[in-house]
């Protein structure tokens, strides 16, 4: 797993959990509605981020 990669993981987790709190903590529906929109757009960063990750074990 390259820097990038990892770098990528961490900003999509951020974000998830940025909109997360904002979607929870919301006082008006439109807010809790652009939380839950900014914590997809995390999740989906972050999917596309570990999707690039060859999970297959060493050989050597």
């Amino acid at each position: 797993m390259t820097n990038q990669t990892k770098i990528q993981i961490a900003i999509g987790v951020a974000i998830a959990a940025l909109g997360a709190a904002l979607a929870y903590a919301g006082q008006h529906d439109k807010v809790r509605m652009a939380g839950a929109a900014i914590a997809a757009l995390g999740l989906v960063f972050t999917r596309h981020a570990l999707r690039g990750v060859k999970w297959g074990r060493d050989k050597s």
